[in-house]
């Protein structure tokens, strides 16, 4: 909403901030593409995807690119947009809302949606997952960590091992995956089912797990290079070659493939790990002034070299010229012209970056005394009728709210006027046949504790109960000064004279002359709106609140006028 209120040319905040032609023109460039963009949010949600891209000028951006083809620039683009179909054709909600939550859901459970396909770059080495590589080729690739319990996994994918899978019977590719037979008439037969239900997955996980060896062994175009690591991190044990680096060892025998002449056999592996015979030593916490250092031979690890030598020379100097400085004070102001002091009861003026500190303070403190002025504060550009009379009762209270917002405690009285229109409602809605007791959802404690049940007897004996209502809870709004004003009549009856009568219940006390007064403009914003919705004269609406707590009907003589409720508006953003 910021954008579509841009203050005027030559505005100056309070504290002395502009905008610059340009930037004002700009402002006003995005918030004119905002509002074309807002009016494609009822069409298709590809649709709107499409104008976001071209008001944004992706396409244009992503074409620019040199040396790329516009279909492999544009990959991204396009994988996005494959997304948002492929939601529009799963999801119940297809706005944008529920698309966002989508999206943010796929970031927060997913690590975001899935990439695009890369391409195969001549020009640089590529680092890929097996998954990612499917359908590329190069010219020569390496298959690394082909050791036992990685590839293939040891990792147990049975969703009868936890909660976090799905469980198989309900998946889509059911009739691919092995199944846990669970007609058995007692647990035992349950529990050896499950056995071979663990062997089998594990049968089928390692055929999975040899499908991608496959995919990463036909990548290569001419040289394929493939690995394992006899010692991993900090593990201990020796790590197993992986069988499908050894099922290679046939090609090595037949001449088809060869051994590089740097590999270890795993007879002449050394029984420990050498990445873990030695101990990882540092010394914490380190110097700042020098930073860390090796502390078997001490030497620095930091190729810049160290600031303690310096910063302590430094401070040498700053204490020297100190006591220097107290020195000649002591001497007193007739010490001699060359002495450098100061006239007795003067500070001494700073110099060099000290001098710049002292600026800097001085600005700080100043804008900080500066933060109680008066602030540029706009009014929205809707406001409810209670926030309208809050204007009139006191402008500044309610700009100050609008600076910094702070959330209203739910008060008792706040919640006996909830329950009281939602019964009011409701009785009217039943023409009086549904009692109390009787209503949905009722609870006779909270009813007892706000007292409804006092004032629902009140307002039987009242002359509304008897009356029919045109219309309950009715929302309204009109147009006062530079603000829309909304608001909801609680109850709307229909005169015999054709007028109409406007009512809003309060469950409070009634207030004094002067309060009624300011209240009274909530009364006058209702009968303004209602007059002009009907398209009738002023006078031909009257307005009053029904205090049920003392059974009386409030009919204020001066409601305020359509000038009168714009002098409202125009002070309090005089007071902004």
């Amino acid at each position: 909403e910021a954008l579509d209120w841009l203050p005027r040319d030559g505005w100056t905040s309070a504290h002395g901030r502009e905008l610059s032609p340009e930037g004002l023109e700009r402002l006003h460039r995005l918030s004119a593409e905002l509002r074309q963009l807002r009016g494609y949010m009822g069409d298709d949600l590809t649709t709107l995807l499409g104008e976001v891209e071209r008001a944004m000028l992706l396409d244009i951006e992503v074409a620019a690119r040199p040396g790329i083809s516009i279909h492999q620039a544009r990959r991204n683009l396009d994988a996005f947009q494959d997304a948002a179909a492929g939601f529009l054709h799963t999801s119940h909600r297809v706005d944008v809302l529920a698309f966002l939550a989508w999206l943010e859901a796929a970031a927060a459970e997913e690590n975001g949606l899935d990439a695009a396909a890369p391409d195969v770059n001549h020009e640089a080495v590529q680092l890929l997952t097996v998954h990612a590589s499917k359908g590329l080729e190069w010219d020569v690739v390496f298959v690394p960590g082909l050791n036992a319990g990685a590839f293939p996994s040891s990792r147990d994918s049975r969703w009868s091992s936890g909660s976090a899978a799905l469980p198989w019977p309900l998946r889509g590719d059911r009739a691919d995956l092995p199944q846990w037979d669970l007609e058995h008439p007692d647990q035992k037969g349950w529990l050896d089912a499950e056995k071979e239900f663990k062997s089998a997955v594990q049968t089928h996980g390692e055929a999975e797990e040899r499908r991608l060896a496959y995919v990463a062994y036909t990548r290569a175009k001419h040289v394929l290079w493939v690995s394992s690591a006899a010692w991993v991190g900090s593990r201990a044990g020796l790590a197993g070659m992986s069988p499908f680096l050894a099922e290679l060892e046939v090609l090595a025998a037949d001449g088809a493939a060869g051994i590089h002449p740097l590999s270890v056999n795993e007879e002449s592996l050394p029984e420990e790990s050498p990445l873990t015979a030695e101990l990882e030593v540092a010394g914490w916490p380190y110097d700042p002034l020098e930073g860390p250092s090796d502390p078997r031979t001490g030497a620095r690890l930091r190729l810049v070299p160290g600031r303690r030598a310096a910063m302590q020379s430094a401070a040498a100097r700053v204490l020297q010229s100190l006591d220097s400085d107290v020195l000649k004070n002591a001497a007193g102001p007739g010490a001699g012209p060359d002495t450098g002091g100061t006239a007795a009861g003067k500070p001494r003026p700073l110099r060099g970056p000290a001098a710049g500190w002292a600026h800097e303070a001085a600005t700080l403190l100043e804008r900080r005394s500066r933060r109680t002025a008066v602030q540029d504060v706009h009014l929205p550009g809707h406001i409810s009728a209670s926030t309208l009379v809050d204007l009139e009762d006191d402008a500044g209270s309610v700009v100050a709210r609008l600076r910094r917002p702070v959330p209203r405690e739910p008060g008792m009285s706040a919640r006996k006027g909830t329950a009281f229109h939602a019964w009011v409602e409701e009785y009217f809605g039943t023409a009086g046949m549904l009692d109390l007791g009787e209503a949905a959802g009722s609870d006779d404690h909270i009813d007892e504790a706000y007292g409804l049940d006092t004032m629902v007897e009140t307002f039987r004996r009242s002359e509304w109960a008897n009356r029919a209502p045109a219309h309950v809870e009715v929302p309204v709004e009109t147009r006062i000064g530079d603000v829309v004003v909304r608001g909801r009549i609680d109850a709307v009856f229909r005169d015999a004279d054709g007028g109409w009568d406007l009512v809003d219940w309060k469950t409070g006390r009634r207030p004094s002359a002067a309060q009624l007064k300011t209240k009274a403009v909530q009364l006058a914003v209702y009968r303004l709106a209602w007059a002009r919705l009907k398209g009738i004269p002023v006078d031909q609406v009257r307005a009053a609140f029904y205090y049920v707590a003392d059974d009386q009907v409030v009919r204020p003589h001066d409601l305020g006028s359509a000038e009168r409720l714009e002098q409202i508006v125009a002070a309090a953003l005089g007071a902004g």
